[in-house]
């Protein structure tokens, strides 16, 4: 009976030594909390993360322990879930730590009610789990996607984007909406004297921004922030830390009351130079790591080449509209233009007059050579009249064109040799001098008549004298 007796009264001390082995071996937060919000007991883990001894914290309230350790929302968040634990409601949620280690952990905490056997809450049971790995992984992936998709809109946004403007503003937008990025803006540079980089696009939140302070691609205080040396060096440039670094000074107030973190501003490099910079904008610190880097790198090269396509595009549309507008003009002309092939003498290309005065379709010029029409060309072979034409340069002369039907008609003729992507052409205007002719055998008559009529007029004053 004594032995027994002794049992029982070791048994207390026995389940708490117990109760401590158990939850010194588990590998998650433990804390055991009165419902007056005291810390009655925890584990070896928490004490290790903590830095402190058993003593030092058993009896102290909970959330001045977990003070130490979280950040001003996460206490908040951990305030609240003890209250709902004390009203009897199970309660869980994520918090972020700092231990001694300096590196935020991410918690799963749980705070589950402990009640007597009346139903009434005597004890809050908190554990936390730390989930960082597994969130920075999820982040990492979530990341990843979101990069993913990023890249496949802008590259659709490349391919349909109707005008530079639009192209831009898009990219900007998807840098915001799907990449999830504070700001977005393109600004080009100019050659005036500030070297000024003028926005042209931009998206996100503080859109103003830009607007507030100048910025330069210049070697002067206003060219030393991102944009500036990433124009200059034309290489990708990253702010990790707009509150610290003394290069951003110019517009550190206005990037923080935006709540900008950090910054990277890209080079729009084209085969003429660089002509601007796509920047990007995050609200946190630290923000662009390697990868990220490469892909806006990448990004940014896309958009160049976009941007010189486009502009490509425009200008041979309006070369084309300005061709059209030429092309009407020489089909008005009363002139007879075509081009050859100089080494063959080929028709190549020829205006409705030439056509029109040869008495072939425009279809059939194009099938004949100069020596076909030309009586001065069929005089010699081509080679020796190409040769000539192409040292002369350019030679004028005065011949006979002969029509699909036979017949003959005097000609003024204009031909230039010209060279044009390692192709030699010949470019020939002739006019049509038939009545010009007509009008100087006239005006030879009439000359002539009026010398006989002098001369017999001298003749009949000497008979008279």
């Amino acid at each position: 009976m004594n032995t027994r007796a002794g049992d029982d009264c070791a048994l207390p001390g026995q389940a708490e030594i117990v109760q401590r082995e158990f939850l010194d071996g588990l590998f998650v937060f433990v804390g055991i909390v009165a419902h007056d919000g005291t810390l009655v007991e925890t584990n070896e883990r928490t004490l290790a993360a903590l830095g402190v001894a058993r003593a030092e914290v058993l009896g102290t309230g909970f959330l001045q322990i977990a003070q130490r350790v979280l950040d001003p929302r996460s206490l908040q968040v951990a305030s609240a879930l003890l209250d709902r634990a004390a009203q009897g409601e199970s309660a869980q949620g994520e918090l972020a730590a700092r231990f001694s280690s300096d590196q935020t952990t991410i918690l799963d905490c749980s705070f589950r009610p402990l009640r007597d056997p009346a139903g009434k809450v005597v004890q809050i049971a908190v554990t936390g789990v730390d989930v960082t790995s597994h969130k920075l992984a999820e982040r990492s992936l979530q990341k990843l996607n979101r990069e993913l998709r990023l890249l496949s809109e802008c590259s659709q946004m490349l391919i349909r984007a109707p005008d530079e403007r639009r192209l831009l503003e898009g990219i900007c937008t998807l840098l915001v909406d799907v990449g999830g990025y504070r700001l977005a803006w393109v600004g080009f540079a100019l050659n005036d004297v500030q070297q000024t980089v003028r926005p042209v696009a931009i998206a996100g939140t503080g859109v103003d921004y830009v607007e507030r302070r100048p910025i330069s691609w210049g070697d002067s205080e206003f060219g030393q922030g991102p944009t500036g040396r990433a124009i200059r060096d034309r290489k990708a440039t990253v702010c990790r830390d707009i509150a610290g670094d003394p290069v951003f000074e110019p517009w550190r107030s206005e990037a923080t009351l935006r709540g900008f973190g950090s910054s990277i501003a890209l080079p729009l490099l084209v085969e003429g130079g660089c002509i601007g910079a796509l920047n990007v904008y995050s609200d946190q610190a630290d923000s662009f790591e390697s990868t990220e880097v490469g892909l806006l790198t990448e990004l940014a090269g896309d958009l160049a080449y976009g941007i010189e396509a486009l502009r490509m595009r425009d200008r041979r549309k309006h070369a084309e509209d300005q061709m059209g507008l030429f092309r009407q003009l020489l089909q008005h002309t009363q002139e007879m233009i075509y081009v050859t092939d100089a080494r063959s003498g080929r028709i190549l290309d020829c205006n409705e007059s030439a056509a029109r005065n040869l008495e072939y379709t425009r279809d059939e010029l194009l099938r004949l050579s100069v020596p076909d029409f030309s009586m001065r060309a069929a005089q010699q072979p081509w080679t020796q009249r190409y040769q000539y034409i192409k040292n002369a340069g350019t030679v004028i002369s005065e011949g006979l064109f002969r029509t699909r039907t036979g017949r003959m008609f005097p000609v003024e003729v204009g031909l230039r040799y010209i060279e044009h992507g390692g192709v030699e052409y010949i470019t020939g205007v002739s006019r049509d001098i038939t009545e010009r002719k007509r009008q100087s055998e006239h005006i030879d008559r009439l000359t002539r008549i009026l010398r006989m009529q002098s001369g017999i007029n001298a003749a009949v004053l000497r008979i008279q004298n």
